[in-house]
């Protein structure tokens, strides 16, 4: 049997801890939850290709970003970095509106960015000392 789905308000909790901060937002026709991580603490945002993969043959709309803290994990279809109350970066899915080359998640800011390229070195073929 399914749980009804609710409109939720704003609930505070302890700032060391993931705050589920479930909202009145609408998009597709679906009430979502928006869940905020404090600052602080390291976050990792991880993209799930399965899931990608799973929606596309599916035909479904799971969230496939996560963003991972040392003892939780919340998920979403966006993702946004938060510095000083501005958004300063959001990661984006879009299965049903991809970008023109065909990506159907990818991260935007207006701030500065800097690409390191590394080159992989295979410790058998480094010279023998």
């Amino acid at each position: 049997m399914n749980k009804p789905k609710k409109d939720y308000e704003t609930l505070q909790m302890d700032t060391n801890t993931a705050c589920e901060l479930p909202v009145k937002d609408r998009i597709h026709n679906k009430v979502i939850r928006r869940s905020h991580l404090p600052a602080g603490r390291i976050k990792r945002i991880h993209v799930n290709q399965g899931i990608i993969r799973s929606n596309h043959n599916h035909k479904e709309y799971r969230p496939v970003l996560t963003a991972k803290g040392s003892n939780f994990n919340i998920y979403g279809h966006e993702i946004r970095i938060i510095k000083d109350g501005e958004v300063i970066a959001t990661f984006h899915y879009r299965e049903d509106d991809p970008l023109s080359c065909g990506a159907r998640v990818w991260v935007e800011t207006r701030e500065e960015i800097e690409a390191i390229e590394f080159e992989h070195v295979y410790p058998e073929t480094l010279p023998q000392t």
